[in-house]
């Protein structure tokens, strides 16, 4: 087994990290380096190898890929590349030991769960270019390894498939074309110059969605596959916000926001201007609270008062909003604060589920003269 500390070589603007499956067939890992330098030369090998595997899959890339005799050393020296740091991850139980092959749902499970940990780290370094490859390894740890690049991939990184000539591909003994001619014998008892064989590398097109994903989901130190999924699609989903009067609460799906009486009234009266807004767009203006007689004012004081006193720790601010508008004049000022304060809970509310950003409430003009939500009346439900 080769390991090494990754360092980033800040002389290339992207560090190349590659990514193998393995199962019993290692020749993947040089095939592949093979048609990357021949389509792209020897800058493009300028990184590091990590393989995922089985105790299996461990053996077969010690016992023909690894050492000073192996096929990688042998490929470094025929076509003068520089060695790379390579990364051996194994799959292993709950024990701590190595996992022989994937036979059980648990197995799975761990497979999914390693795979998800390893290319969310790599893929966050800025200059790490990922080049993950499906072409090894059971099809379970192919549709993961392009699954996670999916979820927690960039623009940069790449996913391919190593395509090599049919005479060739099921031949344990090849392991890349060598740079001049050599004799290879097949099975059928044929036998062909294997510096012919015909490799080439299947660029596959994939979403990158790391920038989709909750920030918890990134700086966790182990990820679960599935919540990492549950997660994204909630939030491709674009979830209903419910407002649940009775409990003050702010909800999208499982996340739940409890807010004060005073500021979730001045929320609902946003949703329900929202709601009714059109064709003005559910702004609520300065001069719809002009006055506590303005049919806005005298809504959102019935709101509040609502809330308010199913609450009876808060009857004394029931009171004092009341006082309050009419010492100002205007209920404006006091209405705009309390936005102010309502998006200063849900931009806290996002360090945990960037969700929250959507529920928030969009402000326009000086002195913020006009207040909306910014969610469609679509996502907006007041639950009675």
């Amino acid at each position: 087994m080769v390991a090494a500390n990754l360092a980033i070589d800040r002389e290339s603007p992207m560090k190349p990290v590659f990514i193998f499956g393995v199962g019993r067939t290692p020749q993947i890992v040089t095939e592949t380096l093979w048609a990357v330098l021949h389509h792209e030369g020897r800058q493009a090998l300028a990184g590091c190898i990590h393989i995922l595997t089985t105790a299996v899959g461990a053996t077969a890339v010690e016992n023909g890929l690894l050492g000073a005799g192996g096929a990688l050393a042998r490929f470094y020296r025929d076509y003068d590349v520089a060695p790379m740091p390579l990364i051996l991850h194994v799959l292993r139980d709950s024990a701590g030991t190595a996992v022989v092959d994937i036979r059980n749902e648990a197995d799975n499970t761990r497979l999914a769960n390693l795979i998800c940990t390893v290319i969310r780290d790599l893929t966050a370094t800025p200059d790490h270019a990922v080049h993950a490859s499906v072409a090894g390894g059971r099809k379970t740890m192919s549709f993961y390894i392009g699954y996670a690049l999916s979820l927690f991939g960039r623009p940069q990184d790449r996913l391919s498939h190593v395509l090599v000539a049919e005479d060739f591909e099921s031949a344990a003994d090849f392991w890349y074309p060598p740079p001049c001619s050599t004799p290879f014998p097949l099975t059928d008892g044929r036998t062909l110059d294997a510096a012919t064989a015909m490799i080439s590398l299947a660029e596959i097109p994939f979403l990158p969605l790391r920038d989709r994903l909750d920030a918890p989901v990134l700086q966790t130190a182990a990820p679960d596959f599935s919540e990492v999924v549950a997660d994204l699609k909630r939030r491709l989903a674009r979830p209903v916000l419910e407002l649940v009067p009775h409990q003050r609460l702010l909800r999208f799906d499982t996340l739940e926001l409890r807010l004060p009486p005073d500021q979730f009234a001045v929320y609902q009266l946003l949703a329900l201007y929202r709601l009714e807004g059109e064709p003005d767009g559910g702004w609520l203006r300065k001069t719809d609270l002009a006055t506590v007689e303005t049919p806005a004012c005298k809504r959102w004081l019935a709101l509040y008062h609502e809330v308010a006193t199913r609450s009876p720790e808060v009857q004394s601010l029931r009171r004092a909003i009341d006082t309050t508008i009419t010492d100002l004049g205007t209920p404006w000022n006091p209405y705009s604060e309390k936005v102010a304060k309502v998006n200063r809970l849900l931009v806290k509310a996002a360090q945990t589920s960037d969700l929250w950003r959507d529920a928030l409430c969009e402000r326009q003009g000086r002195p913020h003269a006009a207040a909306r939500l910014t969610l469609p009346p679509s996502r907006l439900r007041v639950v009675s």
